[in-house]
């Protein structure tokens, strides 16, 4: 603190050294009370500092229960969930050429799946008899692979692209079929259902019965788009018989010889299916549902040539070509032209058989 310049006489009076000494004691409290101020501002700082690192830790301690609750809901969503298959089915779709893309497209083709899951598989059936229909929850196991695109083109769309989750591709981020049979039987551990949609052998992961009530909507409050009631019939970009074809009223036509042939191939003796089945022992058996049943095997695929099971590309590309479908062993060697379907020939399916 500066001290005011005081004009002192050379011997310096008793009321000047007086006056001095105030005015030095008044710039020690001055000076004192700075000192405290200053102290003041130092606690101050230290608490400012104290208080800043306390909030940083807080901070630092949030974030880490945050990331440790984000690892934690992470891990309990994991990335893959694994499933095991509760049975396998036999149906007579051996090929996915010819197998139907929707459940019920062929109600003549019976199948059966039995289950080989628990120690006790008849017991997970009990009381599944007094339903009529079921769902079955199974794999497209048959996917030649590949990345699953995010749009795709439908069959029946006749080259509109849709949202892989707005049709039913088989080529999904999941490959989980759903389809929803007739429950014909239930035999111990085994059921049997026709209609299915579903190849030789596919994995089925489980079974749920049908519920009316649950699983039926109102009729005022189901809605479709276009293309899926009419085959996309408005685009015009689609030959008029390609779209008629999508629709699925295909007209069936059997020529006497193809219908003779499939008569004597379902009543074959046994030796004549059994000396078939030696030789196709790559395959499964021929005739294992329409053995001695000619009329339900010309009904299946009746039904399925009516649902025209070919690919876009081929209606488009190959519209001319020679199709071919097996149901149960039995080869239909078919032709289309327009919506009309010609079946030509039956023959029973071997090794030597291949096209």
């Amino acid at each position: 603190m500066r001290v005011p310049n005081l004009p002192l006489s050379r011997g310096g009076s008793m009321d000047e050294i007086s006056l001095l000494r105030t005015a030095l004691e008044e710039a020690n409290g001055r000076l004192s009370a700075m000192q405290r101020e200053l102290g003041d501002l130092r606690s101050r700082t230290r608490e400012l500092a104290e208080s800043s690192s306390y909030e940083s830790a807080l901070s630092k301690a949030r974030s880490e229960v945050a990331a440790t609750n984000s690892d934690s809901s992470r891990s309990s969503q994991p990335d893959e969930l694994h499933v095991s298959p509760i049975g396998f089915v036999e149906s007579g779709f051996v090929q996915k050429n010819g197998t139907p893309r929707q459940a019920g497209l062929v109600p003549a083709a019976p199948a059966k799946l039995r289950i080989n899951w628990g120690s006790n598989p008849e017991h997970t059936l009990q009381g599944l008899e007094g339903f009529s229909h079921v769902w079955l929850l199974w794999v497209f196991d048959k996917n030649a692979g590949g990345a699953v695109k995010a749009k795709v083109r439908p069959p029946r769309g006749g080259g509109l692209t849709t949202g892989v989750f707005a049709c039913r591709t088989p080529h999904r981020p999941n490959p989980i079929g759903l389809s929803l049979v007739t429950l014909r039987s239930v035999m111990d551990d085994t059921i049997y259902f026709d209609g299915g949609d579903l190849c030789d052998g596919t994995p089925v992961i489980d079974i749920k019965p049908y519920i009316p009530f649950a699983d039926t909507p109102s009729s005022e409050d189901v809605r479709v788009p276009n293309w899926v009631v009419k085959g996309n019939a408005e685009q015009t970009d689609v030959p008029a018989s390609a779209r008629d074809s999508e629709a699925g009223d295909c007209h069936v036509v059997f020529t006497p010889e193809a219908r003779e042939s499939l008569r004597l191939i379902c009543c074959a003796p046994d030796w004549a299916i059994e000396s078939h089945a030696r030789r196709s022992n790559s395959r499964p058996p021929a005739l294992r549902f329409f053995r001695n049943d000619p009329a339900r095997a010309e009904q299946a695929f009746r039904q399925a040539l009516a649902a025209d099971p070919r690919s876009i590309y081929r209606k488009h590309k190959c519209a001319d070509q020679t199709y071919y479908i097996d149901i149960d062993g039995i080869d239909a060697v078919c032709s289309f032209d327009g919506n009309t379907v010609k079946v030509q020939q039956i023959r029973l399916m071997s090794d030597c058989d291949a096209r």
